[in-house]
Protein backbone atom coordinates (compact mmCIF):
# COMPACT_ATOMS: atom_id res chain seq x y z
CA UNK A 1 0.00 0.00 0.00
CA UNK A 2 1.36 2.99 -1.26
CA UNK A 3 2.73 6.23 1.40
CA UNK A 4 0.91 8.59 -0.57
CA UNK A 5 -2.52 6.81 -0.21
CA UNK A 6 -1.84 7.13 3.86
CA UNK A 7 -0.77 10.54 3.86
CA UNK A 8 -3.55 12.12 1.78
CA UNK A 9 -6.31 9.84 3.95
CA UNK A 10 -4.57 11.73 6.73
CA UNK A 11 -4.53 14.66 5.30
CA UNK A 12 -8.32 14.47 4.16
CA UNK A 13 -9.21 13.89 8.14
CA UNK A 14 -6.73 16.50 9.31
CA UNK A 15 -7.84 19.29 7.12
CA UNK A 16 -11.81 19.17 7.45
CA UNK A 17 -12.98 22.57 9.05
CA UNK A 18 -11.29 23.58 11.99
CA UNK A 19 -12.90 24.88 15.24
CA UNK A 20 -14.64 23.94 18.05
CA UNK A 21 -17.74 22.17 16.24
CA UNK A 22 -15.11 19.95 14.38
CA UNK A 23 -12.96 17.71 17.26
CA UNK A 24 -12.16 14.60 15.65
CA UNK A 25 -13.58 10.99 16.36
CA UNK A 26 -12.40 8.10 16.70
CA UNK A 27 -13.68 4.20 16.71
CA UNK A 28 -13.07 0.63 17.09
CA UNK A 29 -14.64 -1.86 15.65
CA UNK A 30 -14.51 -5.35 16.10
CA UNK A 31 -17.51 -7.87 13.65
CA UNK A 32 -18.09 -11.00 12.53
CA UNK A 33 -19.89 -12.31 9.58
CA UNK A 34 -19.67 -14.39 6.22
CA UNK A 35 -20.28 -14.56 2.70
CA UNK A 36 -19.49 -16.62 -0.51
CA UNK A 37 -16.29 -16.54 -1.95
CA UNK A 38 -16.61 -16.39 -5.93
CA UNK A 39 -13.63 -16.74 -8.65
CA UNK A 40 -11.53 -19.38 -9.32
CA UNK A 41 -10.96 -22.61 -9.06
CA UNK A 42 -11.75 -23.86 -5.65
CA UNK A 43 -14.05 -25.57 -2.92
CA UNK A 44 -15.82 -24.88 0.00
CA UNK A 45 -16.69 -21.24 -0.81
CA UNK A 46 -18.91 -20.42 2.10
CA UNK A 47 -16.54 -18.09 3.85
CA UNK A 48 -16.84 -16.37 7.50
CA UNK A 49 -14.50 -14.00 8.89
CA UNK A 50 -13.21 -11.45 11.92
CA UNK A 51 -12.03 -7.82 11.63
CA UNK A 52 -10.80 -5.11 13.37
CA UNK A 53 -10.72 -1.44 12.41
CA UNK A 54 -9.69 1.87 13.71
CA UNK A 55 -10.79 4.73 12.25
CA UNK A 56 -10.73 9.13 13.15
CA UNK A 57 -13.42 11.05 11.64
CA UNK A 58 -14.89 14.72 11.62
CA UNK A 59 -17.03 15.14 14.84
CA UNK A 60 -19.45 13.13 16.22
CA UNK A 61 -21.98 16.19 15.83
CA UNK A 62 -20.99 17.24 12.12
CA UNK A 63 -24.45 16.05 9.63
CA UNK A 64 -21.51 14.57 7.20
CA UNK A 65 -17.48 14.20 7.70
CA UNK A 66 -14.99 11.91 6.10
CA UNK A 67 -13.55 9.62 7.49
CA UNK A 68 -10.07 7.41 7.12
CA UNK A 69 -9.90 4.09 8.28
CA UNK A 70 -7.08 1.12 8.64
CA UNK A 71 -8.27 -2.47 9.51
CA UNK A 72 -6.86 -6.27 9.74
CA UNK A 73 -9.34 -8.44 8.05
CA UNK A 74 -9.27 -12.36 8.24
CA UNK A 75 -11.45 -13.42 5.39
CA UNK A 76 -11.90 -17.26 5.17
CA UNK A 77 -11.37 -18.72 8.90
CA UNK A 78 -11.92 -22.49 8.34
CA UNK A 79 -11.61 -25.41 10.97
CA UNK A 80 -10.20 -27.36 7.97
CA UNK A 81 -11.28 -29.62 5.33
CA UNK A 82 -12.59 -33.23 4.18
CA UNK A 83 -9.13 -34.85 2.85
CA UNK A 84 -11.56 -35.74 -0.16
CA UNK A 85 -10.30 -34.78 -3.71
CA UNK A 86 -12.13 -33.15 -6.49
CA UNK A 87 -10.72 -33.78 -9.37
CA UNK A 88 -9.82 -30.14 -11.40
CA UNK A 89 -9.94 -29.47 -15.12
CA UNK A 90 -6.43 -28.10 -14.33
CA UNK A 91 -5.09 -31.69 -13.19
CA UNK A 92 -4.59 -33.13 -9.34
CA UNK A 93 -7.22 -31.83 -7.12
CA UNK A 94 -9.36 -28.78 -6.50
CA UNK A 95 -7.95 -27.15 -3.27
CA UNK A 96 -10.50 -25.29 -0.71
CA UNK A 97 -11.09 -21.43 -1.13
CA UNK A 98 -8.20 -20.19 0.49
CA UNK A 99 -7.86 -18.61 4.06
CA UNK A 100 -7.43 -14.89 3.33
CA UNK A 101 -5.96 -12.49 5.71
CA UNK A 102 -5.43 -8.55 4.72
CA UNK A 103 -4.62 -5.24 5.79
CA UNK A 104 -6.54 -2.40 4.52
CA UNK A 105 -6.92 1.39 4.05
CA UNK A 106 -9.96 3.21 3.75
CA UNK A 107 -11.52 6.27 2.76
CA UNK A 108 -14.64 7.81 2.89
CA UNK A 109 -17.33 9.48 4.13
CA UNK A 110 -19.89 9.14 7.41
CA UNK A 111 -23.59 10.48 6.80
CA UNK A 112 -25.36 11.19 10.48
CA UNK A 113 -29.04 11.93 9.79
CA UNK A 114 -29.81 11.33 13.38
CA UNK A 115 -27.81 11.95 16.55
CA UNK A 116 -27.52 7.63 17.31
CA UNK A 117 -27.48 6.71 13.30
CA UNK A 118 -23.92 6.55 11.66
CA UNK A 119 -23.76 5.61 8.28
CA UNK A 120 -21.09 4.75 5.90
CA UNK A 121 -19.50 4.35 3.04
CA UNK A 122 -15.88 4.10 1.71
CA UNK A 123 -13.01 3.03 -0.55
CA UNK A 124 -9.71 1.76 -1.04
CA UNK A 125 -6.93 -0.97 -0.77
CA UNK A 126 -5.25 -3.73 1.08
CA UNK A 127 -2.75 -6.13 1.22
CA UNK A 128 -4.09 -9.49 1.25
CA UNK A 129 -2.08 -13.25 1.57
CA UNK A 130 -2.73 -16.90 3.15
CA UNK A 131 -0.64 -19.01 4.82
CA UNK A 132 -0.08 -21.44 1.51
CA UNK A 133 -0.81 -18.42 -1.54
CA UNK A 134 1.15 -15.49 -2.59
CA UNK A 135 0.47 -11.82 -1.15
CA UNK A 136 -1.44 -10.21 -3.53
CA UNK A 137 -3.07 -6.23 -3.59
CA UNK A 138 -6.83 -6.02 -3.62
CA UNK A 139 -9.56 -3.27 -3.86
CA UNK A 140 -12.25 -2.86 -1.28
CA UNK A 141 -15.18 -1.04 -1.01
CA UNK A 142 -17.30 -0.73 2.31
CA UNK A 143 -21.07 0.35 3.87
CA UNK A 144 -22.14 0.07 7.17
CA UNK A 145 -24.63 1.29 9.65
CA UNK A 146 -24.27 1.95 13.36
CA UNK A 147 -27.03 2.28 15.79
CA UNK A 148 -25.40 3.89 18.71
CA UNK A 149 -27.30 2.16 21.77
CA UNK A 150 -25.01 4.30 24.65
CA UNK A 151 -22.92 7.75 24.14
CA UNK A 152 -20.00 5.17 22.99
CA UNK A 153 -20.87 2.02 21.71
CA UNK A 154 -22.62 0.78 18.90
CA UNK A 155 -24.02 -2.09 17.07
CA UNK A 156 -22.57 -2.41 13.46
CA UNK A 157 -23.90 -3.89 10.13
CA UNK A 158 -22.04 -3.58 6.75
CA UNK A 159 -20.82 -5.33 4.04
CA UNK A 160 -17.58 -4.81 1.90
CA UNK A 161 -16.71 -5.62 -1.83
CA UNK A 162 -13.53 -7.78 -1.77
CA UNK A 163 -11.58 -7.82 -4.94
CA UNK A 164 -7.85 -9.78 -5.50
CA UNK A 165 -7.42 -9.45 -9.16
CA UNK A 166 -4.45 -11.39 -9.69
CA UNK A 167 -4.32 -14.19 -7.05
CA UNK A 168 -2.74 -17.65 -8.67
CA UNK A 169 -3.87 -16.19 -11.93
CA UNK A 170 -7.24 -16.02 -10.74
CA UNK A 171 -9.46 -13.03 -9.92
CA UNK A 172 -10.95 -13.58 -6.46
CA UNK A 173 -14.15 -11.99 -5.22
CA UNK A 174 -16.32 -11.62 -2.17
CA UNK A 175 -19.09 -9.78 -0.28
CA UNK A 176 -19.16 -10.74 3.64
CA UNK A 177 -21.99 -9.13 5.43
CA UNK A 178 -20.81 -8.06 9.18
CA UNK A 179 -21.88 -7.63 12.45
CA UNK A 180 -20.32 -6.60 15.72
CA UNK A 181 -19.49 -3.38 17.89
CA UNK A 182 -18.36 0.07 17.68
CA UNK A 183 -16.85 1.57 19.96
CA UNK A 184 -16.72 5.71 19.66
CA UNK A 185 -14.70 8.60 21.79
Amino acid sequence: MSRTFLFLALILVAEYPAGAQSKPSFAVDATTGGGRANGGEFFDRGIGGVRLAVSVSGSRDAKLSPYAEIAKDWLGLSMGHKAICYESARGGCIQPYPDLRGIELIVGGVLRPTPRVELRAGVGGGAFWSPEGPRVGGIVGQADATVRVSNHIGVLLGTRYVVLPRYIDDRLWTMPVAFGLRVRW
